[in-house]
């Protein structure tokens, strides 16, 4: 062959990273022709050859070398513009912050069957038409102006709904609106903005895989959508964002508990970010980061309206004063008094089980799990179950250690709540509500129900009459050994105060610590007087929103190994400026794992000083929790 063929030959070969989406692998190198094909670019959907199968994939970059020796050659193009730039550095990024594999990140942007395994055949029939770009039905003057430029707006108020308008209304003359909201708020929304404007919001995630696949594709083609969602509705595949609103940005509904666990608070400020565009935050208790940002500037606050509804009647309980005693005889009381004038009652109790963990009265030793040596759960059918490794048994009739059959049930659970409320109230029809159980609060409720339940309650939608609105037990999330427990347990009460204030119902709040500041700051609804004294406290123990926080959590072939691998990170990581490595700590209830707390200064990015794949070397596997909200 002459030298000019073999140089062109050679000339016209390229390479491609590749993902495959749903999966943990990394980006993989393959081969093309350039000649075969021209329009293979950045965000195509490719069929390639993984393991002697044939499995479609991503294009993520084109190569004019290989950085692997051997590759394979593209099998076939598909779609030469499945993700387009905007939507593929927005995944770029999300895979950097939160140390996500490409394939791992693309399993939650994209539907299964989009680009990746599950993709037999195409959807027979015609399907839906597609849908027409939204209509602006209200052209009155905005209150609000929010223009097209980058900036992360906040607003604290209790009413929000005029505000959102105003920025959906801007946002849609321009191009698509995603709004985040938790799930729970989801329909209500989508009947506000229903309501608004001449459209139906196109609600996003939480459908079946042909309906999600079917709705993505709609997207795609369509100008000026509005976008309704929970987390992958921040990805919705959009090419005219023109803006991002999230609903109370402060909850943990955000943040996603597969790997890797973005928080789509922070991805939605990035997309706004990387199109250019405006985002709105609205929470009438923000969390302790935006109430940051807000103060230093970095956001702008929009006034709109008090922070607080209307004052609520209030009472507190000193549990001081009643040991032993799950519920007050003043809510006993009011209990009582609901049921005669036929009103409803709800009670709040953040645990799970009968009681929290059973101490001996005599040696005060714990039923502990002997595998995770922590306190066991009890639940009212008289099994133990461990929190972290899943064991259970049967309650003992007497104490492995002293022999004692007096034991005392400690940090009351969902269970023991509705026990006591039979005992004390046996007319009333009690109902239980918690999470992964089918909730009965849609049924009709006879008059004077009782509604024992978890933070289960405050995605339901409440009777229309409710006396008495309680909380029991407070300190059991007030003393929780987390650094955002104080600011979750007085978004919680500022929760049960705005919703009984709704209701015109009585507040009572059960604590050991009636003069704690978080529990008076929410009785009064006092945000800024609360993050002043948090602020603080979080800025002397450096912790977030002062410095961002990681947990790493390392799993190796030993016990020994983890630890080694552990003990590495710390170094590597507390030689660097403006980091801090904690550890490394076993993990209870996994074997051969150990985590590390990793601090970072604002102005720094963890994923810049070490990578997943040194992380990983030596057969060790590594899990990334980028900005936590639980250290437990």
């Amino acid at each position: 062959m002459a030298p000019s063929a073999v140089s062109g030959r050679y000339s016209a070969k390229r390479y491609c990273n590749v993902a495959i989406p749903h999966t943990r692998l990394r980006e993989l190198t393959y081969e093309f022709e350039l000649d075969r094909f021209p329009e293979l670019t950045p965000g195509a959907c490719l069929e390639v050859r993984l393991r002697g199968r044939r499995v479609k994939g991503l294009a993520l970059e084109v190569l004019p070398a290989s950085p692997v020796p051997h590759t394979l050659p593209v099998e076939k193009l598909i779609e030469s513009r499945l993700v387009d730039d905007h939507l593929l550095s927005l995944l770029r990024w999300v895979s950097a912050y939160y140390f996500g594999r490409m394939g791992e990140v693309l399993g939650l942007a994209l539907p299964r069957g989009i680009c990746g395994y599950g993709l037999r055949r195409r959807a027979r029939g015609g399907g839906e038409a597609p849908a027409q770009p939204a209509v602006v039905s209200d052209l009155r003057p905005p209150a609000s102006v929010f223009p097209p430029a980058f900036s992360v707006y906040v607003q604290s108020g209790a009413e929000r709904g005029d505000l959102v308008a105003d920025f959906v209304r801007q946002g849609l003359g321009r191009g698509s609106v995603i709004v985040l909201s938790p799930e729970s708020e989801v329909g209500a929304w989508s009947g506000e903005l229903r309501s608004r404007f001449a459209t139906e919001p196109v609600v996003y995630g939480g459908r079946k895989q042909s309906e999600r696949k079917r709705v993505w594709r709609e997207l795609r083609s369509s100008k000026n959508r509005l976008v309704l969602g929970v987390r992958s509705a921040v990805f919705a595949p959009v090419s005219d964002l023109s803006g991002v609103v999230v609903l109370g940005e402060h909850e943990s509904v955000f943040k996603e508990e597969r790997h890797p666990r973005i928080n789509a608070r922070d991805v939605a400020i990035a997309r706004c970010k990387l199109a250019a565009c405006p985002a709105l935050l609205c929470d009438s208790t923000p969390s302790a980061e935006t109430w940051l940002n807000l103060k230093t500037g970095q956001y702008q606050g929009v006034d709109n309206g008090p922070g607080q509804a209307g004052a609520t009647d209030t009472i507190v309980v000193d549990m001081r004063k009643h040991r032993d005693e799950v519920l007050a005889p003043v809510l006993v009381n009011e209990l009582k008094e609901a049921y005669t004038a036929g009103e409803s009652a709800l009670l709040y109790i953040n645990r799970r089980g009968f009681s929290r963990y059973v101490v001996c009265r005599d040696c005060g030793t714990p039923l502990s799990c002997p595998s995770c040596a922590v306190a066991f759960c009890l639940y009212a059918s008289g099994r133990l179950v461990c929190r972290y490794c899943g064991r259970t048994s049967a309650a003992p009739d007497a104490c492995p250690t002293c022999n004692s059959a007096d034991f005392r049930f400690r940090v009351p659970g969902i269970e023991l709540a509705e026990r006591e409320v039979r005992r004390l109230v046996p007319e009333a029809k009690v109902v239980t509500v918690e999470a992964n159980r089918q909730s009965p609060i849609d049924e009709p409720l006879a008059p004077g129900s009782v509604i024992v339940g978890t933070r289960s309650l405050f995605g339901l939608a409440w009777p229309e009459r409710v006396k008495v609105v309680a909380a029991l037990s407070v300190d059991a999330d007030l003393c929780l050994p987390d650094f955002r427990a104080r600011e979750r347990t007085f978004q919680v009460l500022c929760e049960l105060s705005r919703r009984a204030g709704r209701c015109g119902a009585t507040l009572v709040l059960q604590t050991r610590r009636p003069d704690d500041t978080a529990l008076q700051c929410a009785i009064t609804g006092d945000v800024v007087r609360f993050f002043e004294l948090e602020l603080k406290l979080r800025e002397e123990c450096g912790f977030p929103p002062y410095r961002r926080l990681a947990l790493v959590e390392l799993n190796a072939p030993s016990a020994a190994r983890a630890v080694q691998r552990g003990e590495w990170l710390c170094r590597r990581l507390n030689a660097a400026r403006g980091i801090e490595a904690l550890g490394p700590v076993a993990v209870r209830g996994k074997a051969n794992t150990v985590q590390v707390m990793v601090k970072v200064a604002r102005d720094r990015r963890l994923d810049r000083l070490v990578t997943l794949t040194e992380l990983e070397a030596g057969g060790v596997r590594a899990k990334v929790d980028v900005d936590p909200l639980e250290t437990l």
